[in-house]
Parts: structure tokens; C-alpha cells; sequence
């Protein structure tokens, strides 16, 4: 903490690099740089130690005053976090560090362990924290904002898991169906080489699973394979937020948060834990299903979680905790070990030669090379094909009468040989890059059409000949379609609650050859039924949902309801006449457009049968607006 505040204070001297240059600024040989903690970062147990909160209990939360509750009639002492859905409406009043520094100092300063365990099981601190003692006096440091929520534990090791193990506890999915599926889910190779879902056997949950399975799992794995097994519409829509919340984090979302995402964010939170409450049961409202609500301040303040939750440095950890030591000092220790070895690392290891690049026809010897490659050709880096470039492939004339369609040229421009390849890499897709494979299913798109899935077959390289030019090199991709389903609707058959597509699971017998620029990205081809495939679009971007996210209304007397009709935009308006709390319904007055006004209603119809009962599920929203008088009410615009 001297370091920190120091950093802040007087900052460091640094030697100023005479090869960077500031526009309008004047650098000197010696610089002087503030050093500021914006924001800390650890999993839920850590950050209540370093903040002095409490781990769960009566008020868990760090940035609102929420107050748990015990289970009726059980034996369990934990504390669970209900009443989501009037929550939603009047939220728990926000903490404020500054109105509670009194109390702080007062539960720091008590030595009557009883008295203290009071009141902070009343508060919800245990005490003050470091961070709040040396850096709230200098910049205003808020224990209760910038303390951070690990995405990785908070959904993984703790939401994913515990709706996994209920489906199994409960026995809503078959433990050997599951462990069949776990065999034989066709896992791309990228995904593969991590950790994936094991195999349950005779065990009674997910123990053994790690946080990189878990999330596997849940999206796209659960997508894939519950669909078909899970009765009950209810818990389906709750597994199915679960996989939507997983896709925006680890995948979605680390290509940049927008407003509408963050939205997106909120609504499935909140949904996600009303549901959990109603249908699950309170004992499925755990503290880290509430953080969930909470995330998306963190993103809005400090842009996206994988900046900043922990899975990287806790793989760190499991290597330092199995050094021996004397336990004194030991975060400095292996501090300077890792400054030393990260100095040292350029002049220990041997200069490798990562392979060679032939421009002239598109191959790199190896990755390394190809990434190599890509980082000198930067803004516009070059798709190269990977391996020997002595491979030869005779094409037919079938072949170069497709080839020339693709290109738009003369058959008699294409040569009747190519070079040919296995793998491709592509520096424009994915997160640094991505490798595709002979026998990948991937989504293309070509000139503009809409998306089609299609297996690759081989990579090939050749020259053609435009307008006098021999030197026109063209890298492109043979491959084999998977036609889509067409619904009733006559558009493309695809899951409600995923969204993924569903194709053929024969491929046209005739190849396409199409330019390696059209392969937008990888796909897991799942067979979910006979004669169909699931086309589980992992990497896709965010997108529109299938359906719209509601969070359920908790309606009050008086309220002017919107409640779905038969269609989708089918609309009604109810006037709430009474509230029953119990059967979850509410008695209203429909009201409709008067003639002749857009946004004015008046009763449909009046007397004794003009009052109908609307059950909860049924609101969409609460309407805006107000009364004109007692018969009439205008629509705010």
C-alpha cells in the first residue's frame, strides 16, 4: 500500500524513450508518472476479505442494502436473497461508504467479538478495509463500486453449476445420456484443447468439473443437448438465460459491450433470478445469482470483464502456492521473482526461427510464421495457407468451370493445376487469429447472401490470368454445403431459445470453390435428430435475440397494464382493479382506443362481467401515461 500511495503522491522517475514522440508535448529525459488503482479484481470470497464484507448473510451485497432471509421449515442456516420481482420495481436502497463510516470505525474499534458479530451481520462490514484506510483520503477509492465481480466464478463455479446440478439431482436429464453426449459432442480442436465437461459416471454432480468446463457446457453444449430432454417450458427458459448470460461474457461480449448489449445484460439478470425465485424455489437465490444484477455497472464504469476477472492469474497461483517457502513476505517474493524472470526471459532463450513465408504463392511453413507474417503486412494482413507448398492438385475441367464462376472469368484463365493445403490461417478472424482445418464446418457468406454451412474439404492456391497479369494470386477453399431446413414460415428452421440453425445432415454432392475471404467463421455441426444437424454458432456475434427479454411486472392497484394477447403484437391494455398475490393474478378493466384518438382509451365495456382475470405471466410492461378525468386515460408519446 506505501507503493501504491506513493505511486499516487510523489509518482516515479522514469527514463523518457527518445524514439516516442507526444504530439504537442515536450517530453524531458526524466519523466514523473502518477500511478492510480481504479479498480480491484478477485473472486467473491477474496474481495470480501480485502473489503472487510461479508462473505454471505443478512446483507451480502456490497452495493445495495439487500436483506436475506432462512428457508421456511429447514434446517439450512444460510441466507438466500428473494422478493426479485417487487425488487425489480423498488430496488434496494444503494450503499454510500461516506454515510457509513461511522458504523465502520465503530465495528472496527469493538472488542466484544458477540457485539461486533452483530453488527456487522446488521451492515454487512466486518471492518475497514485497507484499500478504503490509505486510498478513499487521497482519491475517493469506493470499496462498494470498485471493488469488482469475478465473471468467471460468479457465472461458472456458481450459477452454471448449480443449475447443472440440479437438472441431475432432480433428475431431469439422465445421467448415461449425459455421459454419452459428453462422448461424443463433436468439440472443434481449439475448444478441445482446453478443458471440457467430463464424464458424471456414478458421481452425484460436477465436482471434478473446472470453471473452463463449466462454461462449455453451458453454452454451447446445453444448447445442443437439452432442448430435446427438459419437459417443463420453465426450466428450459432458465437454462437457457444461464447459456445466453455465458455467450455474452466469454464470447459475444469480448468483441466489444455496446449499450444495447448491456440492456440485454440487465433484463436476463433480473429475469434469470425472478424465474430462479418462482419456479426454482428460494433456495436457488444465492448471493452470486444477485451479483449478477450488479455486473453491468462494472462494465459500463471499467469497459469488459475479461479485462479484469481472474481465471489467468489464479492458474498463476496454483503454480506459486506449490513453492516452498518460509511464508514471510511471500506476494513480494514471487513479485520480484516474476519482474526478474520476465527481464532475463529475451536473453536466456535462443533465437527460433519461426519458418518461412513464400508470398508467391501463399504458404507459411507454420503458424508462427503466418502470425509473423500478418504482424509486418499490418493494417491489411494476408490469409496464408499452412505447410509444404510442393503439394500439387490436378483439377478437372468441372472444377475449373466452378473455379471460373467464382471468380468471374474465363475457364480457359484457370490453370489446370493447383497448389494445395490442408489448413489456412486467417489473422482477420477470431481473437489473434484463427486456424481452419480440413474437415472444420464453417458459416460463409458470399456476395452478400445470406449465411450458408458448409465442411471444408482443402485449401488451394493458384494464378490466374487477368487482363495480361500472370502474377494474380487467388486463395480459395473447395468445400461441400449443408442445405437448411425451411419452415412453414419458409424461412430457415432455427432453435426459439438459441437461435442456432438447423441443416441437412447429407451435404450436396457437388463442391463449391469459394474465395477464402468468405469463411466468416467456425461451427459445431450437432446431430440433434434424424436427418438434421444443429448448428451450434459459437463464435457468432451479439445479436437480436429470438424473442424479446420481459422482466416479469409485479403490478399494483391501479396500474395501467400491457398484457399479450393471442399474436405477438397483439397488445392489450388493463386498467389493475386487484392484486392477489398468492395466485399471481390480478383482476383489470380493458380499456381501448377512442375513435378518432391515437393515444387515448376508455373502458371496452362496463357492468358486472366487465372485469377479467389476467395472470402474471401475461403482463409485458406497465404503460405510461395519465388519467384525464375518471373514464379516460391518455398514453404518454
Amino acid at each position: 500500500m506505501d507503493d501504491i500511495c506513493t505511486g499516487f503522491i510523489n509518482g516515479f522517475k522514469v527514463n523518457f524513450h527518445t524514439d516516442i514522440s507526444i504530439d504537442n508535448y515536450e517530453p524531458k529525459e526524466v519523466e514523473n508518472v502518477r500511478t492510480v488503482l481504479f479498480c480491484f479484481a478477485g473472486d467473491h470470497p477474496g474481495l470480501c476479505e480485502v473489503g472487510k464484507l461479508l462473505n454471505q448473510g443478512k446483507c451480502a451485497c456490497r452495493r445495495c442494502k439487500m436483506v436475506g432471509q432462512h428457508l421456511n421449515d429447514s434446517s439450512n442456516k444460510h441466507m438466500y436473497y428473494g422478493e426479485n420481482r417487487f425488487h425489480y420495481r423498488y430496488p434496494w436502497e444503494q450503499r454510500n461508504i461516506s454515510s457509513s463510516l461511522t458504523s465502520l470505525y465503530d465495528i472496527e474499534n469493538e472488542t466484544r467479538s458477540s457485539v461486533r458479530k452483530r453488527m456487522s451481520s446488521e451492515l454487512g462490514f466486518t471492518g475497514i478495509s485497507i484499500l478504503h484506510k490509505y486510498l478513499y483520503p487521497l482519491y475517493s477509492f469506493d470499496i462498494c463500486k470498485h471493488l469488482l465481480y469475478d465473471v468467471f466464478h460468479t457465472i461458472c463455479l456458481n450459477v452454471v453449476k448449480n443449475q447443472a446440478e440440479r437438472i441431475i439431482n432432480l433428475e431431469m436429464i439422465d445421467k448415461e445420456y449425459l455421459d454419452e453426449q459428453i462422448k461424443v459432442f463433436p468439440w472443434p480442436s481449439k475448444l478441445k484443447s482446453g478443458r471440457v465437461p467430463k464424464l458424471i459416471g456414478k458421481l452425484k454432480g460436477m465436482g471434478q468439473w473446472k470453471a473452463e468446463g463449466l462454461q462449455k457446457f453451458s453454452f454451447p453444449m446445453a444448447d445442443c443437448i437439452l432442448p430435446n430432454r427438459l419437459s417443463n417450458p420453465r426450466e428450459l427458459e432458465i437454462q437457457s438465460m444461464v447459456s445466453r448470460l455465458t455467450e455474452i461474457h466469454f464470447y459475444a461480449g469480448r468483441d466489444g459491450w455496446t449499450d444495447k448489449l448491456i440492456d440485454q445484460h440487465q433484463k436476463l439478470s433480473w429475469r434469470l433470478n425472478i424465474m430462479a425465485e418462482e419456479v426454482q424455489g428460494l433456495e436457488m437465490c444465492t448471493i452470486s445469482l444477485h451479483n449478477l444484477t450488479h455486473i453491468h455497472e462494472d462494465v459500463i464504469t471499467f469497459s469488459a470483464p475479461d479485462n479484469y476477472w481472474c481465471a489467468v492469474f489464479e492458474r498463476a497461483v496454483k503454480g506459486y502456492v506449490k513453492r516452498s517457502s518460509n511464508c514471510k513476505g511471500i506476494e513480494a517474493t514471487f513479485a520480484i521473482a516474476e519482474a526478474h524472470r520476465e527481464f532475463l526471459k529475451p536473453l536466456s532463450e535462443p533465437y527460433k526461427s519461426v519458418g518461412t513465408v513464400n508470398r508467391q504463392q501463399g504458404f507459411a511453413s507454420s503458424i508462427e510464421a503466418a502470425k509473423s507474417e500478418a504482424k509486418t503486412q499490418l493494417p491489411n494482413p494476408p490469409s496464408l495457407l499452412l505447410g509444404a507448398h510442393n503439394n500439387v492438385m490436378a483439377l478437372t475441367g468441372t472444377e475449373r468451370k466452378r473455379i471460373s464462376d467464382t471468380l468471374d472469368c474465363s475457364v480457359s484463365n484457370i490453370p489446370e493445376a493447383a497448389f494445395v493445403s490442408k489448413k489456412c490461417f486467417m489473422p482477420n478472424r477470431g481473437f489473434g487469429g484463427t486456424v481452419f482445418s480440413s474437415g472444420d464446418a464453417v458459416v460463409l457468406r458470399i456476395n452478400d447472401q445470406e449465411e450458408n454451412v458448409a465442411k471444408l474439404d482443402c485449401f488451394i492456391s493458384l494464378r490466374v490470368h487477368r487482363n495480361n497479369d500472370l502474377n494474380s494470386l487467388v486463395l480459395l477453399c473447395k468445400g461441400y454445403c449443408h442445405p437448411a431446413i425451411i419452415g412453414d414460415d419458409q424461412l430457415v428452421l432455427r432453435d426459439f431459445w438459441s437461435g442456432f440453425m438447423k441443416v441437412r445432415d447429407k451435404e450436396i454432392s457437388n463442391a463449391v470453390f469459394f474465395k477464402i475471404e468468405n469463411i466468416i467463421r467456425k461451427v459445431i455441426l450437432y446431430k440433434s435428430a434424424e436427418g438434421t444437424f444443429t448448428v451450434a454458432d459459437y463464435q457468432r456475434k451479439s445479436q437480436n435475440l429470438p424473442y424479446s427479454v420481459v422482466v416479469p411486472v409485479y403490478p399494483e392497484k391501479g396500474d395501467m397494464l400491457l398484457i399479450q394477447g393471442e399474436d405477438v403484437n397483439d397488445i392489450w391494455y388493463g386498467h389493475v382493479h386487484k392484486t392477489d398475490c398468492l395466485r399471481k393474478t390480478v383482476d383489470v378493466y380493458f380499456f381501448v382506443k377512442r375513435n378518432n384518438s391515437e393515444n387515448v382509451f376508455v373502458r371496452e365495456t362496463h357492468g358486472r362481467y366487465a372485469r377479467n382475470v389476467v395472470p402474471w405471466a401475461s403482463i409485458i410492461g406497465i404503460a405510461q401515461g395519465q388519467w384525464e378525468g375518471t373514464a379516460q386515460w391518455r398514453k404518454n408519446t
